[in-house]
């Protein structure tokens, strides 16, 4: 693994979904000067937003603007320097490699994330049970795995505001709350990669189709 740490899995996922448009954030930070504004999720929103913004600075949206470190961080909720030291760990192990043609100016390999997500996550990255405390539903209770399956027990949440009530569950890294609160596909993934970490051999093996299915596009999580 290479040293791999938890939240280098939590920026590959980011950086593919910001590649992919599965994020779609309005403008970033250094054009407005300030923090970065991702409550926009359609294109339509996206496009009345630069519209607005382009008459009252008088600047040129047409270009798009590239996705950088600051506005990574600020999305994850961490340091620039814990975004540096990631790309380089996740470069290192041919999980993302460089390129100018990537809104993130990064490309993640697809079939090598999947394979670490499946393979490797749940052994080094385990999951710690605890308490019934008040949080976001993860596991089988997460959007796409509660489509398929059914069941009577009390759900595992990841410990955060919230109405709902269920098994407390460790998430990888403690930014996965806050990235899938700003990215329903990133909730659906790391909500299935959740039950890779603690389901039942059925549970596991959805799963993992629906995390292959994700990142291949196969399935669009807001549909």
């Amino acid at each position: 693994m290479n040293n791999l740490k938890s939240q280098d899995i939590v920026l590959a996922a980011v950086i593919d979904a910001f590649n992919n448009k599965k994020v779609t954030p309005t403008i970033s930070a250094r054009d407005m000067g300030g923090s970065a504004y991702w409550e926009y999720k359609d294109q339509e929103g996206v496009d009345q937003a630069l519209r607005e913004l382009e008459n009252i600075y008088d600047y040129d949206f047409d270009v798009i603007n590239k996705i950088t470190l600051s506005d990574l961080a600020e999305f994850m909720g961490v340091s620039k320097s814990v975004i540096h030291a990631s790309l380089r760990r996740l470069n290192d192990v041919n999980i993302i490699s460089k390129t100018p043609y990537h809104l993130c100016q990064y490309a993640v390999h697809t079939e090598v994330f999947i394979n670490l997500l499946i393979h490797g996550v749940p052994y080094f990255f385990p999951a710690k049970k605890g308490s019934i405390v008040r949080g976001i539903r993860t596991s089988t209770d997460s959007p796409l795995m509660e489509k398929e399956l059914k069941h009577d027990d009390m759900g595992f949440v990841w410990p955060y505001i919230s109405n709902n009530t269920g098994i407390s569950l460790s998430p990888i890294h403690k930014s996965v709350p806050i990235v899938s609160l700003k990215s329903f596909h990133l909730y659906c993934l790391f909500g299935a990669l959740d039950s890779i970490r603690v389901g039942k051999p059925r549970e596991r093996a959805m799963a993992e189709k629906n995390v292959e299915a994700l990142l291949k596009g196969q399935i669009n999580a807001e549909e």
